[in-house]
């Protein structure tokens, strides 16, 4: 669709427009104005107009259209309320997919794919609609019905009692988050995506709202299982147990559990499934934020959308995991955010094997899903359309219809495990990696780690000339660096380390340059420093004019212009080792100590007795806390990612001897 382009001001429509090609019956131009979207929820448009001597506001009336800048570019709202006042005209529209709500499914009753139930809705409109209805949500054994009642809710009704003439949704059994655009109606695996941003926090500042709710976590767990069996140790404590004043005990009893081992899974399940970490909800006001210091470390939502993903970290209790963008207010006129609000999340709503829970309801966290994929496997034994179908009572309950016994582990189960009627969940498991200290792909001057880490800008360019990775990448001019504070990096040399990156030089220097460099005086450490004639590069350390730490000799490689070169310094023990394109090219023993400084220079050689920089594109910088390698490796063949989205276990159903996969997981 062609949209004309009037810079910030909004166009009007008459009421009956569907092509929004032209002017329509011209601009109006709000004093202000607010877009507000949530999740599978409202979204609304609010305005105030002035009485302008050109009489723009005489074109506001109600169920007129209007085109308004939203996040994802504009969208049309239908004025259902307007308020003149002395001072202007309030108004207050609706984004046009709630025309749907004047409308009504006479009956509708379909079983199948989730797109089937899509083109069930728009067949079943009393009244023709010009709306387009879409799905690539592959679960194919749902179903939706209705009698008299409106494709809102035939669509997005969040319970079912299975009682006569109750509309049965397409969210309740396919689950799926809601896209609208102009008249196209999507139920989406994922309305959004996981942009690998992060941000930690460790307490509320002025314009971000951290809440925490503790009131089901458990840090202490009591496992019970069949006839009152009883774990040797009693309890499995967690690792955040000394995070709280006193450990939080939960007895669980499972009556499946029949040894040591099964006993143990519960508990590592309850952990691995967030039950021991709070749920946290943040809310984030742009405006109140942006005055203050720490506005850097957020910056990076206003580059997120609604559905996104964010990986939180709690700096004070140690835990990090994801949460969802579920709501935002945007200023159509400015075109910013003026406020978002992030939360936990279920997977119900994101992945192609959850159908039926409301979001919210789970809490996911970054350390796996177990819990999550039975609640599933259960969900699926209670749909009418599963050919493996029990009632609620035989879940688990050692029932003859099946679901006697849920099994757990890593990989597919093997033919010999297990009895007919068994379900098995193949468990996956994603840790967010808290060893990268710092992450920049040289597509923007932020950290991508989890931590956030703010970063000093002297002068660094960012290139589409060049890159490694993505298209661009730093350009660094020999005077150009970049600093980030040795306390926010929680670096220490004298410790495992590595550093790394992809360099692409454009002049040979001499002393005087430095890819990573932590001045002390004349000294400190520094790494791509060339020798006198500019050809071999090295790597060294020490306090104020020594170089006890790392004596000068210590060649790390060659000088190689106008290449992509993958270079990486690693210490393991008092082992230092250097690699060039992944293979080593340095093994010595360190015997002395390095004191720590105040600041890490990128790019730049900033000790007193020389100075200067490097001249060239540097990509894919990262710091770790751990030696990445000690041996040749091969160096990366795509950016670093700190987190990787976990993805629901596959199941599978144990018939006749054979085991057979019944959902799937991933994408």
């Amino acid at each position: 669709m062609e949209i004309p382009l009037w810079g910030d001001i909004m166009i009007i429509f008459e009421q009956n427009e569907q092509k929004f090609d032209t002017i329509g019956l011209g601009t109006i131009v709000p004093d202000s104005g607010e877009v507000y979207e949530e999740c599978n929820g409202d979204f609304t448009l609010t305005f105030q107009h002035p009485y302008d001597a050109s009489g723009k506001w005489k074109r506001i009336e109600i169920k007129r259209i209007v085109l308004a800048e939203t996040p994802r570019g504009r969208q049309p709202f239908r004025i259902y309320y307007h308020n003149p006042t002395m001072d202007g005209i309030e108004v207050q529209a609706r984004h046009l997919f709630y025309d749907l709500l004047d409308n009504i499914c006479e009956s509708v009753e379909y079983s199948g794919d989730a797109q089937g139930a899509m083109d069930a809705i728009k067949a079943g409109l009393s009244i023709p609609m010009p709306f387009e209805f879409y799905s690539d949500i592959t679960w194919h054994n749902g179903s939706i019905r209705c009698t008299l009642d409106n494709p809102v809710s035939l669509l997005l009704k969040e319970e079912w009692d299975d009682q006569e003439d109750e509309t049965k949704s397409f969210f309740y059994f396919y689950g799926g988050e809601l896209k609208r655009d102009f008249f196209n109606v999507s139920m989406l695996e994922s309305l959004g995506s996981d942009r690998g941003v992060c941000i930690a926090y460790r307490k509320n500042l002025v314009g971000l709202e951290v809440t925490e709710d503790i009131s089901d976590v458990a840090t202490r767990i009591y496992p019970v299982g069949k006839d009152g069996l009883a774990l040797d140790g009693q309890y499995i404590d967690s690792p955040y147990i000394g995070n709280y004043s006193y450990p939080k005990i939960k007895v669980i009893e499972d009556t499946n559990a029949e040894s040591q081992s099964d006993l143990q899974k519960i508990a590592e399940d309850y952990f691995a499934n967030g039950g021991d970490v709070p749920k946290v909800n943040i809310k984030v006001d742009f405006t109140d934020l942006s005055q203050t210091a720490e506005y850097k470390q957020y910056s990076n939502l206003e580059k997120v959308f609604l559905g996104d993903t964010v990986t939180v970290f709690n700096q004070k209790m140690g835990f990090s995991k994801k949460a969802k963008v579920i709501s935002y207010k945007f200023d159509p006129i400015l075109k910013k955010y003026k406020s978002m609000e992030l939360g936990d999340f279920s997977p119900t709503v994101t992945s192609p094997i959850t159908r039926g829970a409301n979001a919210g309801q789970i809490a996911n966290t970054a350390y796996g899903k177990s819990n999550n994929a039975e609640i599933l496997l259960q969900q699926h034994l209670k749909d009418y359309n599963n050919p493996h179908r029990v009632t609620a009572e035989q879940v688990g309950g050692g029932g003859t219809g099946g679901g006697t016994t849920i099994l757990h582990g890593a990989e597919s189960p093997a033919d010999s495990l297990g009895s007919d009627g068994d379900y098995y969940i193949k468990d996956e498991e994603t840790i967010a990696d808290e060893n990268t200290l710092l992450l920049l792909h040289c597509d923007e001057i932020t950290d991508s780690s989890i931590y956030n880490l703010p970063i000093v800008n002297n002068g660094i360019l960012i290139s589409t000339a060049n890159s490694k990775f993505g298209g661009k990448s730093f350009y660094f001019n020999g005077n150009a660096n970049l600093i980030v504070k040795i306390s926010d990096l929680k670096l220490d040399l004298n410790q495992d380390y590595t550093l790394e990156w992809f360099d692409f030089p454009k002049e040979k220097k001499g002393y005087d340059c430095a890819v990573f460099c932590m001045p002390n005086g004349n000294a400190g450490f520094m790494t791509y420093t060339p020798d006198a004639s500019g050809t071999n590069i090295r790597v060294f350390g020490g306090d104020e004019s020594s170089w006890s730490y790392i004596p000068t000799s210590s060649n790390m490689g060659t000088y190689k212009g106008e290449v992509w070169t993958h270079r990486a310094v690693c210490k393991s023990g008092n082992k230092l080792y250097a690699f060039e394109n992944g293979v080593k090219k340095l093994e010595i023993t360190i015997s002395d100590t390095i004191t720590m400084k105040e600041d890490m220079y990128i790019g730049y050689r900033a000790t007193s007795g020389s100075s200067g920089g490097f001249v060239g594109y540097l990509d894919e910088i990262r710091v770790s806390n751990i030696a990445r390698w000690t041996t040749d490796f091969t160096p990366p063949t795509e950016p670093y990612v700190v987190y990787k989205n976990t993805e629901p276990g596959e199941v599978y159903v144990k018939e006749s001897g054979k085991w057979k996969k019944i959902l799937t997981g991933g994408k």
